[in-house]
């Protein structure tokens, strides 16, 4: 038994908006993984590298396939990845006056 206040004229089918991916605002979490990304590896802090680590890995989880902006996730990786690699493996820089004490 159909419900007697449907009306079959009124029914209209959903289409999907579509949208241009240039006009998507930014992703936060992974700019904010990217900004901290780059400030791990500018200024050597472990702690903003691992953060960003964590954010990007939380924007990768949390995005839409229909909102992926691919250069914005490849970027929040790569400033990740480098901070992490610059932090633990590069050479630390010794003070001025290190040297003139052999």
């Amino acid at each position: 038994m159909e419900h007697p206040y449907k009306r079959p004229e009124a029914e209209r089918k959903y289409t999907k908006p579509q949208f241009n991916t240039e006009d998507l605002p930014p992703d936060w979490i992974a700019l904010i993984s990217l900004i901290l990304g780059i400030v791990g590896m500018m200024f050597r802090y472990k702690i903003a590298a691992w953060i960003s680590v964590f954010f990007c890995l939380g924007a990768l989880v949390n995005v839409k396939y229909s909102e992926a902006d691919l250069k914005q996730f490849l970027s929040c990786i790569a400033f990740s990845t480098v901070g992490l690699v610059i932090n633990y493996f590069a050479p630390t820089p010794k003070p001025p006056g290190a040297e003139a004490t052999q």
